[in-house]
C-alpha cells in the first residue's frame, strides 16, 4: 500500500512538473529583434520605424555574408507604444527589444511631443536603459532607413559612432538612463545628440539642448566640445583651432576636468567656471 502511495505522488509530481513547461523556450529564429526604432510625427499622428534582424538575409551565399542582414517594417497610431504595436502586425513573429542599439526622434517630435517621447522611454516595458537616444534632422524614418554604405547591421555602425563621438569630444552620447537622471534632477535640462543622413551615410551634428522639454538650440561641433568639457564628460581627444601668426594648430588633450560656481552680481546669475586640462 504504501509503495503504491509513493507511486501515485511521483506521478503527480511529475505530472506538475511537465505541465509547467508546456511552452517550450522561443528561439532566436521565432522572434523579430529589434536593431533600431525611429519616431516621427506626421499630421498629429505618431509614425516609427524599426530597423530589425533578418537573420534569413543572404543566408544562400557565403559570398554574401558580410552584407547587410536587416529589413524594416512601420507603424502609425496616436502614441509610441499604439504605433509599435500596429508595426508588430506586419510581422510573423514576436518583436523583441532586448538587443535595441538606439532610439531616435525626429525634429519635429522633438519639438512638438517630446514629453511623450521621454514618459516611452522611461515606463515603457520595451524601453532599456543603456539604449542611446538621438535626435534626427530632417526625419528619424532616413536615420533607420539608412544602409550605412551596405554596414552589416546599420543601427550597429551609428550606436559606435555616436560612442566614439563622445570619446573624441565632436558629439554626446545620451542613454535612456541618463534621460531619467537629467529629468529627475531640477537643476538640469535634457540634451541629444544631433543625427544627418546624407547619401546614405548618419553622421553627428551637434548637440540638441532643451529647456523645460522645450527645443532651446543647438550647440556646433565646436560648442559640443566646449559643453562635454564642462559638464565633465569629456576624456580625450583632439581640439583644432586657428592661430593668425601660425595658422591652424590642433592639440591633443588628454584629461579635463571643471569645476562651476554660481553667483548672483547686480541681481543677475553669473557662472563661472574653472577648468583644468592637460595637452
Amino acid at each position: 500500500m504504501k509503495a503504491f502511495i509513493k507511486i501515485i505522488i511521483c506521478v503527480i509530481a511529475v505530472s506538475l512538473v511537465f505541465s509547467s513547461c508546456d511552452k517550450s523556450p522561443r528561439r532566436i529564429n521565432d522572434l523579430t529583434i529589434v536593431q533600431a526604432l525611429g519616431a516621427d510625427l506626421e499630421k498629429g499622428e505618431i509614425n516609427v520605424d524599426i530597423q530589425y534582424l533578418n537573420l534569413l538575409a543572404n543566408s544562400s551565399s557565403t559570398q554574401d555574408i558580410d552584407k547587410n542582414i536587416t529589413s524594416l517594417t512601420k507603424g502609425g497610431a496616436n502614441s509610441i507604444s499604439q504605433a509599435v504595436f500596429s508595426a508588430s502586425k506586419t510581422v510573423s513573429n514576436d518583436i523583441f527589444f532586448g538587443q535595441n542599439k538606439l532610439v531616435v526622434f525626429g525634429i519635429d517630435f522633438a519639438k512638438e511631443r517630446i514629453e511623450e517621447g521621454l514618459d516611452y522611454l522611461l515606463n515603457s516595458p520595451e524601453s532599456r536603459p543603456d539604449v542611446p537616444v538621438a535626435i534626427a534632422f530632417p526625419n528619424a524614418k532616413s536615420i533607420i532607413e539608412s544602409k550605412e554604405n551596405g554596414a552589416k547591421i546599420p543601427a550597429e555602425n551609428i550606436y559606435s559612432l555616436i560612442r566614439l563621438g563622445e570619446e573624441c569630444g565632436h558629439s554626446c552620447e545620451v542613454t535612456v538612463c541618463d534621460l531619467m537622471n537629467l529629468y529627475s534632477d531640477e537643476t538640469s535640462d535634457i540634451f541629444f545628440p544631433v543625427l544627418v543622413c546624407e547619401n546614405d551615410n548618419v553622421r553627428c551634428e551637434g548637440t540638441a539642448l532643451f529647456s523645460k522639454n522645450k527645443l532651446a538650440g543647438f550647440l556646433g561641433e565646436e560648442e559640443t566640445f566646449a559643453f562635454l568639457i564642462v559638464k565633465n564628460r569629456f576624456e580625450s581627444g583632439i581640439f583644432s583651432f586657428y592661430v593668425p601668426s601660425i595658422g591652424n594648430v590642433s592639440v591633443k588633450i588628454t584629461s579635463s576636468k571643471s569645476k562651476k560656481e554660481v553667483d548672483i552680481e547686480d541681481g543677475k546669475i553669473v557662472f563661472r567656471i574653472d577648468i583644468d586640462s592637460k595637452i
